[in-house]
């Protein structure tokens, strides 16, 4: 508060009482032309205007000072990158958990086609085995067949032979039953003494009848026996035939065992060579991942360390906003723009404090931020009962604004309450935009002032 005093007699004793006023932060500038011209009178209003410009200017440096300090978007933006790194090494460190365990998978299943492999290289070994002994006997099997087949041809024609002694036999029989007809003959003639030699005639007609039923049967007997040779020895080619083609396929068959077990060892080299390979990543896997692990702790201790100096900057600024209110109310004799700026700066202020809240560098009390006529701009606006300045849209827009800006720190504040970091973040999103519409807004109502 600034009065002019009114002449004294004793000058001394009015420089006293101001200076009284003074100490009590009640300015009182001496009005020179009621006073005369008493120099010491006159010193003390020269000093006392000095003082109160002074006072104006450290409010308003300090109010500028505030603009800067007050605005935390650098310390939100280096905790937003301190947390962005610590995201993205977390979710660097759960992606190389999942490479570990698809490293480990696939030792495992390398380790278990390794073993197959094995098993099956053994069976191949194995098969090679029986596939020799079964060439092996199909080769005694082939021997032994020719020997039959020879054995058959030799029997074969020993039957030949017999039927040629047979048909010799029979060509004999024939004679001999021509020589009893001729002997009987003859016997006849010779009546009475031809009949003993008859007897011997028909004994050798019967004895040739029987020879010749005898070849008969023997030449059926050597008949069916050629001609179940020719058919064993038929069937004995055939024999032949398919163990030949049996000694080609198995020949064949050897082959390719042996080189499928050729395949299996390259393929087994392969698989060792892999399966070594993949032991020596799950192995830089597992210390990799280890060194991430240091890496996101490390992480956690930068968000710390950068959360330090966030709070510090924070226990500044509100000593710095202390000093700038109390200058201002107490000893400044500001303008009314001057104190348009200084709503100006306590608004950007507010704003921010609802980011320091939600990082956790302070603790608001709903109380505070759901009063927007208790605040400073709120008791002047209210206060200000000029008609014209009750009648000006940019003025009323100035308290719809600073309300809004009000209700949505309540919100803000609420959220935050309610463990709802992410809606909290957006109420704050959304004050500092209506913070810009306020900042804006108190420009023109500047306009308003000649001061």
């Amino acid at each position: 508060m600034i009065l002019h005093a009114k002449k004294q007699d004793d000058e001394t004793e009015q420089i006293i009482s101001y200076m009284n006023s003074a100490a009590r932060n009640e300015y009182i500038i001496p009005d020179a032309a009621e006073e005369g011209s008493k120099p010491l009178t006159e010193a003390y209003s020269q000093m006392l205007k000095k003082f109160i410009n002074a006072d104006n200017q450290v409010a308003m440096d300090l109010n500028n000072a505030m603009s800067v300090i007050g605005n935390s978007s650098n310390v939100k933006s280096l905790l937003e990158i301190a947390a962005n790194q610590k995201r993205s090494i977390a979710t660097i460190v759960e992606d190389s958990k999942k490479l570990t365990d698809s490293i480990a998978e696939s030792e495992n299943i390398l380790g278990n086609i390794q073993q197959n492999v094995q098993e099956a290289d053994a069976q191949s070994e194995e098969c090679s085995r029986i596939m020799r002994d079964t060439v092996n006997s199909v080769n005694g099997s082939y021997e032994e067949l020719l020997s039959s087949c020879e054995a058959l041809e030799g029997f074969k024609k020993k039957a030949e032979q017999i039927d040629d002694i047979m048909k010799l036999v029979a060509s004999l029989s024939t004679k001999t039953q021509l020589l009893s007809l001729n002997a009987k003959i003859e016997a006849t003639k010779a009546g009475e003494y031809g009949r003993g030699f008859s007897v011997v005639a028909d004994e050798i007609g019967r004895l040739s009848s029987d020879t010749q039923k005898s070849m008969s049967r023997i030449s059926e007997y050597v008949s069916a026996i050629k001609s179940d040779i020719d058919v064993l020895v038929t069937q004995m080619s055939q024999l032949r035939n398919t163990l030949d083609a049996c000694k080609v396929n198995a020949d064949e068959s050897d082959k390719h065992i042996a080189n499928m077990g050729d395949s299996m060892n390259s393929i087994m080299d392969q698989i060792d060579d892999a399966f070594a390979q993949t032991t020596t990543q799950n192995d830089s896997a597992k210390i990799f991942l280890d060194q991430l692990a240091n890496v996101e702790k490390d992480s956690e201790s930068l968000i710390e360390h950068c959360q330090d100096p966030a709070r510090d900057m924070y226990t500044i600024s509100r000593t710095i906003d202390k000093i700038r209110g109390n200058v201002a109310r107490k000893q400044a004799k500001l303008s009314n723009s001057q104190w348009i700026d200084i709503y100006i700066v306590d608004h950007m202020i507010f704003t921010w404090r609802l980011y320091n809240m939600i990082a956790g560098f302070e603790t608001l009390e709903l109380k505070n931020l759901n009063r927007p006529q208790r605040c400073k701009f709120g008791l002047w606006y209210n206060a200000e009962d000029k008609d014209y300045l009750r009648s000006n849209p940019v003025f009323a827009e100035a308290g719809r604004v600073h309300d809004e800006l009000h209700h949505l720190a309540v919100e803000c504040y609420n959220a935050n309450e309610n463990g709802d970091k992410e809606a909290a973040m957006d109420y704050f999103r959304k004050a500092q935009e209506e913070y810009g519409v306020y900042a804006a807004t108190m420009e023109k109502v500047k306009l308003l002032f000649n001061d």
